[in-house]
């Protein structure tokens, strides 16, 4: 049975995903948010999620109920911005991807249909040129059947991905800064990974679909004319280098962070020791306390309590041999957190942080242990099992 309440189609609360989900970024601009709500709220698709990303709005920006909200207290730009998008709607288990600027949105009910029905596992709302006497003058036609049609570039007003996409390469990558052909350089990776025909196609009639300010010259840019010039010269160089070279690269999106992980596994006997163990927070405290600049992870299986600023992570009693449990832990541990960057893997009853080794690890030297498969183009988790970096740690068991 469909449910309609003013117009807008239910489904049951008890969904525990939603399909479908919109990301709307905004910054400074409370009267068009707001206009762009209202208008989503009017042709939303079923059960979708809805989540607005305020990259510093002063004031903050204000959403309706049923709307999520995430903010960043200062801007940080379009590409964190876009990457937080992701992150809020992959971590919701969202399997069709819809990123918007504030500035544009559906007029038409069902207007998600023809993108999560074409096989296309990226498109883009397109429009040739402005709709005005001004003219940019900037894209091509280089494809049209009763379906899609390709560009020779794309706008990012409204940018569709399915989560494989994701998946496959990534996300927004950091290096273009605060923004500027940031889109691009994501559509070209999904391309060049052989998951697209075309790498900037939208779906045939999107302009009966979809509106945007910018098309029309009805808004002004949030970026102001200046900084965002000075943005195109950095970020052209870049863009264009990996365009010629094929550049199909994983791009993290999932803000990252290091961290210091310890087991300390009691329940069975230590085979060293020849005894069982008493599990106390005080085993780990110089440990813990010496560690700067990271997490502090803890995967025990008995202790209760841990040290300040320690994370507890309960893993089962296994009947095994503690040497050979801690590294099936610490592979489940890393393979569930994939917002790891550098990741160190010691004791914790007698190892001491003497230094911050964070700045000077260099992630194409170590090792990544979750990779989907071993290519060089995926970079997922850059995570250290095992490594020396001299003077950074002191061991205080006795030799």
């Amino acid at each position: 049975m469909q449910v309609t309440i003013d117009g807008v189609p239910f489904v049951p609360a008890c969904a525990s995903t939603s399909r479908i989900g919109i990301a709307i970024t905004t910054h400074n601009r409370p009267d068009v948010l707001n206009l762009a709500i209202e208008q989503h709220m009017k042709h939303l698709p079923a059960g979708a999620l809805v989540v607005v990303i305020d990259d510093g709005s002063k004031p903050a920006a204000v959403v309706p109920d049923g709307v999520q909200l995430l903010r960043h207290e200062t801007s940080l730009g379009i590409v964190a911005s876009k990457n937080a998008s992701l992150t809020a709607l992959m971590n919701a288990g969202c399997e069709h991807l819809f990123l918007w600027d504030e500035d544009a949105w559906p007029i038409a009910n069902n207007w998600h249909l023809p993108y999560i029905e074409s096989p296309e596992p990226h498109l883009a709302y397109q429009f040739l040129d402005l709709a005005g006497r001004n003219k940019l003058n900037d894209l091509s036609v280089l494809y049209r059947d009763d379906q899609h049609v390709a560009y020779t570039g794309q706008r990012g007003v409204m940018l569709y991905y399915h989560r494989s996409a994701i998946e496959e390469v990534g996300g927004f990558d950091p290096v273009y800064g605060r923004g500027m052909y940031e889109h691009s350089d994501l559509a070209l990776r999904i391309h060049n990974a052989g998951m697209t025909t075309w790498a900037y196609a939208d779906v045939v009639g999107s302009e009966k679909l979809i509106h945007s300010l910018d098309e029309h010259e009805a808004v002004e840019r949030s970026v102001p004319r200046p900084d965002r010039q000075a943005l195109v010269e950095r970020n052209v160089k870049i863009h264009n280098e990996r365009r010629d070279t094929g550049f199909t690269g994983y791009v993290e999106y999932r803000q990252q962070r290091d961290a210091v992980i310890t087991t300390l596994l009691t329940s069975q006997p230590d085979p060293q020791r020849g005894t069982k163990l008493t599990a106390s927070p005080d085993m780990l405290a110089k440990w813990a306390a010496s560690l700067r600049q990271c997490g502090r992870i803890a995967l025990v299986d008995e202790l209760q309590t841990v040290p300040a600023d320690v994370e507890l992570h309960r893993v089962p009693d296994v009947k095994m041999n503690v040497y050979f449990r801690r590294w099936l832990h610490i592979w489940q541990h890393l393979r569930d957190h994939p917002e790891y960057r550098f990741v160190w893997c010691t004791d914790g009853t007698d190892v001491e942080m003497l230094r911050a080794p964070w700045e000077e690890m260099e992630p194409e030297r170590c090792m990544s242990v979750l990779n989907r498969r071993p290519t060089p183009t995926h970079g997922r988790n850059r995570i250290i099992l095992s490594i020396s970096i001299r003077n950074s740690l002191k061991h205080t068991a006795a030799m």
